[in-house]
């Protein structure tokens, strides 16, 4: 309900009334199966945020389930010989409008399951797999396709700045479901310019990238997707860098480049001539 508590004040002898609305925390999250036989059983898995798992079962075609707001995930599993696609998916419960959305689970029948599993991905990145043509993206940790047995072509591509190791593969299944492993590894890696032989707490500066970097200290770091670079060393008064001018690769791990500065410095000696 609403308010839980409040204040009336009356100034009349008349009566007064009040309406106080009631309305439910929990809303009808509806789940749809297809591809069952009439009257066979199944079983929705719900996790909610806490990690509780809820099994429910389900002998029809719809299932409505009631759910305070939060996120969930859920699974179905059936007789054997069927395979619920999705395998694995996510909504969230945010008030009356979610009730608007149905979930759609399909069994397939005498189906295999292909199941990619990401690693190296931080948490809730979207990523995606294309298995024998058919594409599917998630923000979870794995991703589920169901096939006849034989052999696939797979392609991943890069999220963010992250990159698969293997793009493009093949899997074969036969008689039992199989799983991918995908790492993907960060394609941004850090690029450390050192000074040496600059008195302390010199400002010195390197121009790279499109950017100037300028510092106080000993290094400074900057992050670069993977490819090749040029750099400029600037000269700070009497200070020149011994290799003003460079070219470095990123190529996805960590670089440091030393520039020694030296000290130059002139005598310039002056003579006079025609005084007494």
């Amino acid at each position: 309900f609403g308010n839980s508590s409040g204040f009336v004040y009356i100034s009349t002898t008349h009566s007064v009334s009040f309406r106080v609305s009631f309305y439910s925390d929990q809303y009808a999250i509806t789940f749809n199966e297809h591809g069952l036989p009439s009257g066979a059983s199944w079983n929705l898995l719900l996790t909610e945020q806490s990690g509780n798992i809820i099994s429910l079962p389900a002998t029809s075609g719809l299932l409505n389930v009631p759910l305070p707001n939060g996120t969930y995930r859920y699974s179905a599993a059936s007789a054997s010989g069927y395979l619920a696609n999705p395998a694995l998916s996510s909504f969230v419960v945010n008030g009356t409008s979610s009730i608007l959305t149905s979930h759609n689970i399909t069994f397939v029948p005498n189906a295999l399951a292909v199941t990619f599993v990401e690693k190296g991905l931080p948490s809730g990145t979207q990523w995606s797999v294309t298995l024998n043509g058919i594409p599917k993206q998630t923000d979870l940790g794995s991703i589920s396709f169901f096939l006849p047995g034989g052999t696939y072509i797979y392609h991943l591509s890069s999220t963010g700045t992250y990159s698969p190791v293997t793009s493009i593969g093949v899997v074969s299944v036969a008689n039992s479901n199989k799983t991918v492993s995908i790492q993907f590894n960060s394609i941004v890696s850090t690029v450390s310019f050192v000074a040496s032989s600059l008195p302390v707490n010199t400002t010195w500066s390197v121009y790279v990238d499109g950017q100037t970097l300028v510092t106080h200290n000993q290094s400074m770091t900057i992050s670069l997707p993977n490819g090749t670079y040029q750099y400029q060393v600037v000269e700070q008064g009497y200070y020149y860098p011994g290799n003003p001018y460079g070219i470095f690769t990123v190529s996805g791990h960590s670089n440091d480049i030393t520039t020694n500065f030296v000290y130059i410095k002139y005598l310039a000696t002056f003579h006079e001539s025609g005084l007494p």
